[in-house]
């Protein structure tokens, strides 16, 4: 069993016990660790020095990470400072989306990730496939990449998609200093929309559906902005996982319900 897995039975734990009954030692008992062990794994898996897990866990801090707060409190010039990767998001054409890929050789393989074992296909224009697959099936993941580009050639490269995944999960710290991403993606003119104004929340910070449709220019459309982000094609690159519903409720992600709260602990604790 490795870190992450015992984080997600901290997790599921914490869906049965209501935030204010939790306690490291309840915590470390569902990771299956001594209290000081779990702090140890804690700060492994997040590769930050040794916090307090319990508050990024239980997700204590979500109304404190909201972006509208961030902007209106006295610490703006820090979280100004605290961007996204860049990435630059490209759309594909109609031509492109009626070819299904054809002529194009997708790179794709699977790799470790801090989040489980992820999918990252590589085309022509950018990354176009990130995904969590429920299973190490190749042939299942590979599913994954030909319901978007379905006439494309599909290469396995496990050795590459390592690499990319040592670039994607880098810390935000690193980040910074590193080249721009180029992300390819089909989506009407609205999923784009929606998606280039999420690029801009950075690590660590948090949205609301409401203030992503008004952000978007569709005040109101809070129900099409999650329409748009279970199309999302590039999960965690696209972060969805930094929309939320309220203060106290996450919400629901295409890689899991425990895994988004697993990126919003990962994040936090970077902060």
């Amino acid at each position: 069993m490795n870190d992450y897995d015992r984080i997600v039975r901290t997790l599921k734990k914490l869906e049965q016990t209501s935030a204010e009954c939790a306690d490291l030692p309840t915590l470390a008992r569902a990771a299956g660790t001594l209290p000081s062990a779990f702090c140890r794994l804690f700060a492994r898996w997040t590769a930050t020095p040794s916090q307090d897990p319990l508050r990024f866990l239980t997700l204590a801090d979500l109304e404190e990470r909201r972006i509208a707060k961030r902007r209106a409190g006295a610490d703006t010039r820090r979280w100004r400072r605290r961007r996204a990767p860049r990435v630059d998001l490209v759309a594909a054409t109609r031509e492109e989306i009626r070819s299904g890929g054809a002529g194009w050789t997708i790179e794709a393989g699977l790799a470790k990730s801090p989040f489980g074992t992820c999918l990252i296909a590589v085309g022509p224009k950018g990354i176009c496939v990130l995904a969590f697959p429920s299973s190490k099936d190749w042939k299942r993941a590979a599913e994954m990449i030909r319901n978007e580009w379905p006439r494309a050639q599909l290469r396995r490269a496990d050795a590459a998609a390592r690499k990319w995944a040592a670039r994607l999960f880098a810390l935000p710290r690193k980040q910074r200093s590193l080249a721009p991403l180029r992300a390819f993606a089909r989506g009407s003119p609205f999923q784009l929309r929606v998606w280039r104004e999420l690029l801009r929340v950075p690590s660590g910070a948090l949205i609301s559906y409401g203030e992503l449709a008004r952000a978007a220019g569709s005040p109101g459309a809070a129900r099409a902005v999650g329409s748009a982000m279970a199309r999302n094609p590039i999960a965690w690159l696209i972060p969805c996982h930094r929309v939320i519903r309220g203060t106290k409720d996450c919400g629901n992600y295409g890689g899991g319900r425990l895994r988004k709260r697993a990126m919003l602990a990962w994040e936090g604790a970077s902060l």
